[in-house]
């Protein structure tokens, strides 16, 4: 599993990482669900694009049950992702308390 999350690379990483922060300081406790929210659109997306490169690959013969593996390893990515990013959500919706306890004093 750890190793199918390493092929969104580093980029993407670093990207969820920013979408999980950032929107959890701007948006409390609502931005971090939108934060996961658009991760979760995120990963579909690129797990849709990814399938589909497998399917159009020379070769390729479609065997019936793998939609619904294909569904239920792009659920099992989202959960562990945003897993990974809860964390990382609760220090940007933490930094924000602080932030307004500091301007407050």
């Amino acid at each position: 599993m750890i190793s199918q999350l390493a092929t969104y690379g580093v980029v993407w990483w670093l990207i969820f990482t920013a979408v999980a922060f950032i929107v959890a300081c701007l948006g409390r406790f609502w931005g971090i669900i939108a934060g996961h929210v658009l991760i979760v659109i995120v990963v579909v997306g690129l797990d849709l694009q990814w399938i589909q490169a497998e399917i159009h690959r020379p070769g390729w013969n479609g065997q019936p049950d793998q939609d619904f593996v294909f569904i239920v390893g792009v659920f099992l990515r989202v959960l562990f992702v945003n897993t990974l990013l809860l964390p990382i959500s609760v220090l940007g919706w933490l930094s924000r308390r602080m932030l307004t306890a500091q301007s407050a004093t």
